[in-house]
């Protein structure tokens, strides 16, 4: 039997799916990921369902979002690059996490990979400006 698809998988998935020249270009600012990741739930609701996003007056703020990338850090998957964190950077375990564990757990989550990549290029788009 496998595990539950996490919050964690479904960001490894997006991460993975960004363009390798843009991996090194998603903010680490709060704000604008959690206004970009709000974004993306409204148009993609059966990837994004694991957020749930509350207004705090300044900008709506998930939860799930913030322990799931305390979470990736925490595991060496992403870091903050720079002395001031600027940016996330995607480290090479995060290639083998998606193919070894969290792909299955989406695609048994009947979360299709397609979806998984336009997610990720609308992530890309809204964070980098392409």
């Amino acid at each position: 039997m496998r595990m539950p698809v996490t919050a964690e998988d479904i960001l490894v998935g997006i991460f993975y799916h960004l363009k390798l020249d843009q991996r090194d270009k998603v903010t680490a600012d709060r704000e604008t990921l959690h206004r970009v990741f709000y974004r993306v739930r409204e148009r993609h609701p059966g990837v994004m369902a694991l957020f749930s996003f509350r207004d705090r007056e300044l900008f709506p703020e998930s939860s799930q979002l913030d322990q799931a990338l305390s979470n990736l850090d925490a595991a060496g998957l992403i870091s903050r690059r720079s002395p001031a964190p600027r940016y996330y950077r995607f480290e090479d375990p995060l290639v083998s996490c998606y193919k070894k564990f969290s792909k299955d757990l989406l695609r048994d989550a009947g979360i299709d990979e397609d979806e998984i990549d336009a997610v990720a290029q609308e992530i890309d788009c809204l964070t980098t400006g392409n």
